[in-house]
């Protein structure tokens, strides 16, 4: 007997919640990996550090919240949403790819594939999405 191969909001949403996830480990990390010999990120360049270390996090929940809207009302603009997030990201990625873009390049990536793969949910003021 084969799987049942899942739908593509559910994988969309397992690749958001990775991203997420590997997003609060890079803050976790930068509190308390030694980076710098014992130091960790956060010992070497002060507390502001955490403040570029989130910026991964706060996007994987703006497009987190753009891809349920997008799956449960349906629309362009909370996709274009995802995606110019997605994007900024990525550009973070590639100014910081000597430093923390290489990091974080697997969340741009993820994020990226749960916006492809997120369908569109019925559009607003239809009777598919509740009212009548």
């Amino acid at each position: 007997m084969t799987p049942m191969p899942s739908p593509p909001g559910r994988r969309a949403f397992v690749f958001t919640v990775l991203a997420l996830a590997w997003s609060i480990g890079l803050l976790i990390a930068a509190l308390v990996a030694p980076v710098y010999g014992p130091a960790t990120l956060v010992d070497e360049n002060g507390r502001g550090v955490l403040l570029v270390v989130a910026v991964p996090a706060v996007t994987s929940v703006a497009v987190w919240i753009a891809l349920r809207r997008k799956c449960t009302r349906g629309g362009r603009v909370s996709g274009y949403v995802a995606w110019a997030c997605v994007w900024v990201l990525g550009a973070f990625c590639l100014v910081g790819i000597l430093s923390i873009g290489v990091f974080v390049a697997p969340v741009a990536v993820l994020l990226a594939r749960a916006a492809s793969l997120t369908p569109s949910g019925p559009p607003p003021g239809s009777a598919a999405s509740g009212s009548a």
